[in-house]
């Protein structure tokens, strides 16, 4: 359990500072340098992966807004159908949660495959 949580803030740090210098699908490669390091089960880092990324881009995003007091957010929130702020947030994670979940297993899968 404690090297779960140490492994989801590494991603996290690693993948904010990452993302500060490349573009935003570096989270990926990221993903598959993860899952091909922590060898768990293929369930098991699935859900490391997309906990890490969902919470780096949740939380990025909720700075990001608050940053700006929710007035881009608000404006993209109407171009798709009037969503709220908090909604918007809550879809980049979300979306942010599928890359980082899809290619944490991809990297656990590499390695039973080649190992």
């Amino acid at each position: 359990m404690k090297k779960d949580i140490l492994a989801v803030g590494l991603f996290i740090l690693l993948g904010f500072l990452l993302q500060s210098f490349f573009s935003l699908w570096s989270i990926a490669i990221l993903g598959l340098i993860f899952g091909w390091l922590i060898n768990r089960s293929n369930g098991h880092t699935f859900l490391l992966g997309g906990l890490a990324v969902f919470l780096l881009w949740g939380g990025y995003a909720f700075w990001l807004d608050s940053a700006n007091a929710g007035i881009l957010s608000a404006r993209i929130g109407k171009l798709l159908g009037n969503l709220p702020p908090l909604g918007l947030v809550l879809l980049t994670a979300f979306l942010g949660g599928i890359v980082g979940s899809f290619s944490a297993l991809s990297g656990s899968m590499a390695r039973k495959l080649f190992l």
